[in-house]
């Protein structure tokens, strides 16, 4: 739908624009006409004079920009964008426009005075630093990066119009702003080098991210072939394709980071030599800690790193799918990996940096006894978490009753364990309450879930019908299982009615009472189907009237 043409003429708005220039065109006026008024010096009223066009100027400009924009009235906008980009780049548009008014002014005054070409040069690189940084916001609150990044990365024009937002945006701020920096310290050649290498690193990235998408794309379709060429091209992908194609393409994203440090070191001209020169130099002073060590502790890391997550990766899609391990056994083997991989990472780094160990652990020990008083309940919490993942009284899946809390095991973390209840509410509970306090497991050891429905009947009701009717009920719904087989029991002759309780069980544990409710539901209907009637309690009141009282 067009956008309509917002209203009011053109005489109009030229009325609001000079509204709006009033003010700096009576300080422009006053610079004129008080060096002439006062009799000044024909050199410092032409200063004043040029002040005041520059004033003039900056004044128009901000004038129109504010009518273009109307950050407070949209429909007197004339470029259509929201309020709040319409607000920010009327703010932006605002300050870049009085920031070169105040640093152009600045520099005539001293120029013409003859003050200090320093100060002067000075002035400058403020004005070109601030023309860049305010641009950048400028083109960064627009919205047009985002609407360039918004599209996706699957096809070659996504793929450049990311690395253009990712890439090419940054570098170009960075290089503008060494530019400006070089060329104001008199560097012309390093200006140029800086612009020049600036564009070569750009082509360099995205030669390497197009290489990486290409191979990606040529694993993917590997993987469909050989999901097709095993006969299940219809069914569900196969766990070892989804693994296979899932470590591929982390080792390609390794490659390719690899391969674009590689490659933008060559175009800055870094050869391995002086890389390695580098990484011998000293951080502070002449010893201690080096850029090389430093570099060896971040790889060891990565490496830890990268092995926990194939590690992950090989069990999560090769082993668990032929193995008999439920989910909850599942999730605590890879929590626990988890823990013992960042316990490696954090102690293979530190002996990279050089840490002595057992400096480490005299500390450890001082800072455990303070810690035991001040984090008593986090440490409380991570052990009793560590506690359930290795004994296992609840698993991720589970439906349990903690305290009244009813609902399923989402997740068991490091502070508490996350329950998620029949009304989609999230609850946190603290470990060390869950294994302190009594603990209500519904579905412990069990694939299924018992659903329970009891209902009363009439008296002059036949209790085999209603037996055949209610195992219909459960017959008709496949959702219930047939092993365990559904049973009904007469349970007691209650004061008005037979009392029969009917349990089926199904394998659907998140959604037991959204199953026992359309139980219920299907119950009551089958009952008016077949004419048996579900009583209420009912009481006969019978008044008798008194004889009068002797003598009344």
């Amino acid at each position: 739908m067009s956008r309509a043409r917002p209203p009011l003429l053109l005489g109009i708005r030229l009325l609001r624009m000079l509204w709006r220039v009033l003010l700096p065109a009576a300080i422009a006026a006053q610079l004129l006409l008080g060096p002439w008024l006062l009799g000044a010096e024909p050199a410092l009223a032409a200063q004043a004079a040029r002040i005041a066009l520059f004033l003039g100027v900056a004044a128009v400009a901000n004038a129109l920009v504010q009518e273009l924009l109307s950050p407070k009235r949209s429909q007197m906008r004339w470029i259509p964008v929201p309020d709040h980009r319409a607000e920010r780049l009327a703010a932006i548009s605002k300050s870049l426009i009085y920031v070169l008014f105040v640093t152009e002014s600045l520099i005539y005054l001293v120029r013409a005075n003859q003050w200090s070409e320093a100060v002067a040069s000075l002035l400058a690189l403020l004005r070109n630093l601030g023309l860049v940084a305010l641009g950048a916001a400028a083109l960064q609150r627009s919205g047009l990066l985002r609407r360039l990044r918004s599209k996706g990365t699957e096809r070659l024009s996504g793929l450049l119009r990311a690395l253009v937002v990712r890439v090419g945006f940054p570098l170009l701020v960075a290089a503008a702003l060494a530019w400006t920096v070089a060329q104001a310290l008199g560097y012309q050649r390093l200006a140029a080098f800086l612009a020049a290498h600036a564009g070569w690193t750009f082509l360099a990235v995205a030669a390497v991210a197009l290489v990486h998408r290409w191979l990606v794309s040529r694993v993917r379709s590997l993987v469909h072939f050989m999901q097709a060429e095993g006969g299940a091209e219809d069914a569900e992908p196969r766990p070892a394709l989804i693994g296979l194609e899932t470590v591929a393409r982390g080792v390609l994203k390794v490659a390719a980071l690899a391969g674009g440090l590689l490659a933008v070191l060559g175009v800055w001209g870094v050869g391995a030599a002086e890389f390695v020169a580098a990484l011998d130099t000293p951080i502070l002073g002449a010893g201690g800690l080096r850029w090389g060590g430093v570099l060896e502790g971040v790889l060891h890391v990565g490496v830890v790193l990268l092995v926990g997550w194939l590690l992950k990766t090989v069990l999560v899609f090769f082993l668990f799918p032929g193995s008999r391990l439920d989910m909850g056994a599942r999730y605590a083997v890879l929590t626990l990996l988890r823990y013992v991989v960042y316990l490696l990472a954090v102690l293979i780094g530190l002996n990279a940096l050089g840490v002595d160990g057992s400096a480490l652990a005299v500390f450890a020990g001082a800072a455990t006894v303070g810690l035991a008083f001040g984090l008593q309940d986090i440490f409380a919490n991570f052990f009793s978490g560590l506690i359930m993942l290795v004994e296992r009284p609840l698993r991720v899946g589970d439906l349990v009753d903690i305290n009244g809390a009813v609902g399923t095991v989402e997740a068991i973390r490091l502070r508490g364990t996350t329950l998620r209840t029949i009304d989609q509410t999230v609850i946190t509970i603290p470990n060390r309450q869950i294994i302190g306090e009594r603990l209500t497991n519904l579905t412990y050891g069990l694939q299924h879930v018992r659903v329970v429905v009891e209902v009363g009947v009439a008296y002059d009701s036949d209790p085999h019908q209603v037996a055949r009717v209610l195992e219909e009920v459960v017959r008709n719904d496949p959702r219930f299982l047939t092993d365990p087989r559904p049973v009904v029991r007469l349970m007691n002759f209650g004061a008005s009615s037979l009392d029969f309780l009917l349990m089926a069980f199904t394998r659907q544990v998140g959604d037991r009472f959204q199953i026992q409710a359309e139980l219920r539901i299907a119950v009551l209907e089958a009952f008016r189907r077949h004419g048996i009637e579900i009583p209420f309690p009912q009481q006969d009141v019978y008044v008798r009237r008194l004889p009068p009282p002797a003598g009344a």
